[in-house]
C-alpha cells in the first residue's frame, strides 16, 4: 500500500506513544515505534517475524500514525 519509502510518524503517532490516547493493540504499538524516520518498508517488515506486519503498517498509515516520504 505505501511503496517503500521512509516511513516516519506522524504528529499523531508521536502523540499516541506519548499518551496511549487511541489504544493501539500491542503489535500495533509495537510497530509504531519501530518505525524510525529513516527505515523503508521493506526493512521494517524484514525486522519483524510476524506475518502480518505489513498489514500492520498498511493500518497504521491509513489511520494518520505514520507517513511516507519518498527514498532518496
Amino acid at each position: 500500500m505505501g511503496g517503500d519509502g521512509i516511513y516516519r510518524k506522524t504528529e499523531k503517532g508521536r502523540s499516541e506513544i506519548a499518551t496511549r490516547a487511541n489504544k493501539l493493540g500491542l503489535r500495533e504499538r509495537t510497530m509504531l515505534i519501530i518505525v524510525d524516520d529513516k527505515t523503508p518498508r521493506s526493512a521494517l517488515i524484514s525486522r519483524s517475524a510476524h506475518p502480518s506486519t505489513g498489514d500492520i503498517l498498511d493500518s497504521l498509515l491509513a489511520q494518520g500514525f505514520i507517513e511516507v516520504t519518498p527514498p532518496a
